[in-house]
């Protein structure tokens, strides 16, 4: 059987990026395995291990995920692309994968409830019409999306409650996130930078750089709020 994208066209870096998320969402997963497989339920975790529960999920968890979904939207619009280029119908050819893999996620739930299998097809499916949109357009779309995502989380940070806290807990949710690094991936590669990274080296590590203080002070709030709530033993 031939492979859907030959060798030749393949991009190696995506290639290596995407199998070292999904080692590291592998890596998430264990105790999920363990509670599968061993029956045993996941301890309460006090002082350093506490710390370290933290981190994996700030440094690790969220990271490797993230990675994935932006990869995700890359693949879509090189798949897409190239359909189109070879005369076929790019947006009915991408439908029919994300409906057999969202097939295979639901046969996939009764072997891990973990997986993330039909979320991820379900909110592909959000992709489909900015496809035709112009690239302002869809920069319009993340940014306000990306707006939205903050200021909710920002307002759950500082605590609220009723039925505020529960639609601020909708939008902080994971779907939110996913189609957020959906909709960048896609963004990015229909830019082009994918295969210009090297002529946009210099500007990338001042971006990195301005946005290090800032993910790292995000990053260290929620890990602080995190160990101040209280746990809830099942």
């Amino acid at each position: 059987m031939n492979p859907s994208v030959p060798q030749k066209e393949r991009i190696v870096a995506l290639d290596i990026i995407r199998g070292l998320a999904l080692f590291g969402i592998l890596f998430i997963n264990i105790k999920g395995y363990i509670i599968l497989t061993e029956g045993m339920s996941i301890p309460e975790f006090t002082g350093v291990n506490q710390w370290i529960d933290t981190l994996t999920l700030i440094l690790i968890e969220k990271k490797f995920f993230s990675i994935f979904s932006f990869l995700f939207g890359v693949g879509f619009y090189i798949f897409a692309s190239r359909a189109e280029m070879r005369g076929d119908r790019p947006l009915r050819r991408f439908s029919r994968r994300l409906l057999m893999m969202f097939l295979i996620g639901i046969v996939h739930v009764f072997i891990f409830w973990g997986t993330i299998l039909p979320a991820y097809a379900l909110i592909g499916f959000l992709l489909l019409p900015f496809y035709r949109a112009k690239l302002a357009a869809i920069n319009k779309w993340l940014a306000g999306v990306v707006a939205v995502y903050v200021v909710a989380l920002i307002a759950k940070l500082i605590g609220t409650e009723g039925v505020l806290s529960t639609v601020l807990d909708v939008i902080i949710g994971d779907w939110t996130l996913i189609f957020t690094m959906f909709l960048a991936g896609f963004s990015v590669a229909k830019a082009d930078l994918i295969r210009r990274v090297g002529e946009c080296k210099k500007q990338l590590r001042l971006l990195a750089a301005g946005l290090l203080p800032v993910v790292a002070g995000f990053a260290t709030w929620t890990g602080l709020l995190r160990q101040e709530q209280p746990r809830v033993c099942s």
